[in-house]
């Protein structure tokens, strides 16, 4: 039951009426609840990741999906136009419609993914711009394992990633995707293990 007089901030918490702000934090403690970003601020988005960020070829799966999630991403932002960034123009390498730039690799492990981001932060981000970016990181998919301490090393890989970008830009938002549950173009072994993958990484996120 919430307390009779609410708990100040720092106070340990289970529930937001608890909280003189009204706010329990996801480490269970009493805060103000931070503000939620304008959308309209953010004109620039780096998509990093695997196949799930390039999206799919007609190829071996018989699937063609153009542009991954990025074309529905930038459908969501209108009115605003984005500036997509990042070092490939392939699937497709033009639109007269949607920018077509992103870093996503088809096939990369997570600690490939990690490597590429010193050399995408160095090209394609500026401080300058900090406030108007924000970054989409997937991957986990190519090499899932919910063997330990392997997929603990897979989910640090992106915790790194994201330490690196905050590094250079702070305040720059950086939103990580689990997985898809049911990736038809995932092998059934991986699609066992993958609600596994989500639920530990969601807990080391938060």
């Amino acid at each position: 039951d919430p307390p009779d007089d609410p708990l100040p901030n720092g106070s340990n918490c289970f529930l937001n009426s608890q909280c003189l702000s009204e706010y329990c934090s996801p480490q269970n403690l009493c805060d103000d609840e931070p503000e939620p970003p304008d959308p309209g601020n953010y004109t620039i988005v780096l998509t990093v990741g695997d196949s799930h960020v390039f999206g799919q070829l007609n190829g071996s799966t018989g699937l063609n999906y153009p542009f991954g999630f990025r074309k529905r991403l930038q459908q969501e932002m209108l009115p605003v136009v984005v500036n997509m960034v990042g070092n490939r123009k392939i699937n497709p390498t033009s639109s007269a419609t949607f920018d077509v730039d992103h870093a996503g690799v088809g096939g990369e492990t997570t600690a490939q993914i990690n490597a590429r981001v010193p050399n995408l932060i160095a090209n394609y981000l500026s401080p300058s711009t900090c406030a108007n970016t924000v970054v989409v990181l997937e991957g986990g998919y190519n090499g899932l394992t919910t063997t330990e301490p392997a997929m603990s090393q897979q989910i640090q890989e992106l915790v790194i990633a994201i330490q690196r970008f905050h590094a250079f830009c702070p305040d720059m938002p950086v939103i990580f995707m689990n997985l898809k549950p049911h990736a038809t173009n995932v092998p059934a072994v991986s699609r066992d293990r993958i609600p596994i993958y989500n639920a530990a990484l969601l807990t080391v996120m938060s």
